[in-house]
């Protein structure tokens, strides 16, 4: 009582789980609290500020990517300077030969002139329905050299799905070798094994990258879509570009692995990557991540650069220790896709120390990775951070009112800079709801990711889960509603649900049905 009246507190932590600069954030946080309801007392409790101005600022440095001026300039255009460079240097290795800087630009140059001559303009769609190898590389430069933007399709994707993309992305042109049997309103373009010999003809460049500009369309990538169809995510000449440049983590231009299926986003970073920094690409031959062929490949053609899954990284290793693999021209693997265990990161340092492991995080709509952590594993926590944004990105942690919460505390996260994707292709309700307005930016767009992370101590940031049901398995993004969709799609099957599983050789999706008569007849019918 009297003019001196005030509260005494003691707060008591347990060193096990604390440090004393956490317990002393509490501290503050909680004065904060109490002098802002003294003043307002009719405040709301959520909505009292509860952030120090010293906090804030750590937090908002901590989740600023370094910044740092783009070329205004578009793929092409970048990939033609690489070529006149390194002409002679090797571009994609692999399949039995070598194809140099010069010859990838003078097969690309002829295709792009026939792509050009069937009408293809700025965000015209072009199909590509081709395997990893040379075609590929060729086909997507072509489309990029013409002005389009490619659409890749995985030849391994079961003819239905093929047929919903085809329908939904409408391209004008489809280049495959003639394996794709939908009849569609696009002109076709079948190749085979692409000619680099000839009488010189057409192989110049066609000076129209130059023109491009940076914010348009480079290509469309479908992603998994909670509606039951999936959603194709646009993305830009600049968000590829910064990609290439600002996550390219080797000291100079090696040599790096493609693996990933077409249609999955880290594809973008095994191609364009090397490609557009003088380096060569190996693709793989499997159609789906061998780890015998992997590990081969790697030894072989003296890879320096290989991007994993997480699951795929324990099979990786396992197959090397087995085979006695040195990797000793490999500089660095980037692990992605899934939560990474302090355990798994320990077995690969200690099994390979030269090599420098690197956890990486993005969803496609931020352009493959978006943050990156190569130190700093604890065994204190259930996985390894996913770090800090990248060169020319930025991470929000934010509570549901968008405001940011304190370090330790979890949130959404969102993420902003210059490989936040154009939106969804068609669909501005739902490019809406997830691609919004920065609150802490004036005038540009953050992306929603629905993934639940908290800042730690350090800097770091701490994957959590998701703030909905979407999946990851062996690294692709997953609806269950999808799923579900398809399956209730068969006429006896009346309601499904589909959920994720940890079991012994990793995660897998179940699938509960409804069947609308026998339970032995439906299960039959559906095996």
């Amino acid at each position: 009582s009297g003019a001196n009246a005030g509260y005494t507190a003691t707060l008591e932590f347990s060193t096990d789980l604390f440090d004393r600069s956490t317990a002393e954030r509490f501290v503050q946080r909680f004065n904060l609290l109490l002098g802002n309801l003294a003043e307002a007392p009719q405040t709301r409790v959520e909505v009292v500020d509860v952030l120090p101005l010293s906090e804030r600022h750590e937090i908002r440095t901590a989740l600023e990517g370094v910044t740092v001026p783009e070329p205004a300039l578009s793929i092409p255009a970048v990939f033609e300077g690489v070529a006149a460079r390194c002409a002679d240097s090797p571009a994609i290795i692999g399949h039995g030969r070598t194809m140099t800087f010069h010859e990838l630009n003078s097969v690309a140059n002829r295709l792009a002139r026939q792509i050009m001559d069937l009408g293809t303009g700025p965000e015209t769609i072009v199909a590509v329905h081709l395997p990893r190898g040379e075609d590929l590389a060729v086909a997507w430069l072509a489309v990029l050299k013409a002005g389009g933007a490619y659409l890749p399709i995985d030849p391994a994707y079961p003819s239905e799905r093929v047929d919903r993309i085809l329908d939904d992305a409408r391209p004008s042109i489809l280049v495959s070798r003639g394996d794709v049997k939908q009849e569609g309103c696009w002109s076709h373009i079948v190749i085979g094994e692409m000619e680099v010999a000839g009488d010189g003809a057409n192989i110049n460049d066609l000076e129209r990258g130059y023109s491009l500009s940076p914010a348009g369309l480079a290509y469309v990538i479908y992603t998994s879509g909670s509606s039951g169809a999936p959603k194709a995510v646009g993305v830009s000449h600049a968000n590829v570009l910064n990609l290439a440049y600002r996550v390219w983590t080797g000291p100079v231009p090696g040599r790096t692995l493609m693996h990933s299926p077409t249609s999955f986003d880290a594809s973008t970073y095994e191609l364009w990557s090397p490609l557009l920094n003088g380096g060569a690409v190996v693709p793989a031959t499997e159609p789906r991540s061998d780890p015998a062929e992997l590990v081969s490949l790697v030894q072989d053609e003296r890879v320096s650069s290989v991007f994993v899954t997480t699951p795929l990284l324990g099979a990786f290793l396992d197959r090397g220790i087995k085979t006695r693999s040195d990797f000793h021209f490999l500089d660095h693997v980037l692990v992605g896709g899934e939560p990474l265990s302090p355990a798994l990161l320990r077995s690969a340092e200690s099994a390979y120390p030269s090599v420098r492991f690197v956890n990486v995080y993005g969803p496609t709509e931020t352009t493959t990775f978006a943050t990156s952590m190569s130190k700093g594993a604890s065994a204190r926590y259930s996985s390894v951070p996913i770090g800090q944004p990248v060169t020319n990105m930025a991470a929000r942690v934010l509570d549901r009112r968008l405001q940011p919460v304190p370090i330790g505390v979890p949130g959404e996260l969102y993420l902003a800079g210059a490989q936040v994707a154009r939106g969804y292709r068609e669909q501005r309700g739902l490019t809406a709801s997830r691609f919004v307005a920065d609150p802490e930016g004036c005038g540009t767009r953050v992306y929603r990711t629905g993934d639940v992370v908290r800042l730690r101590e350090g800097g770091a940031l701490e994957f959590i889960g998701r703030a909905d049901d979407q999946v990851k398995i062996r690294g692709f993004r997953l609806e269950p509603g999808e799923i579900e969709a398809a399956l209730t799609s068969h006429p006896n099957v009346t309601q499904a649900a589909v959920v994720a599983r940890d079991f012994a050789s990793g995660k897998q999706l179940v699938a509960f049905v409804v069947p609308d008569r026998g339970y032995r007849e439906v299960v039959d019918e559906l095996t």
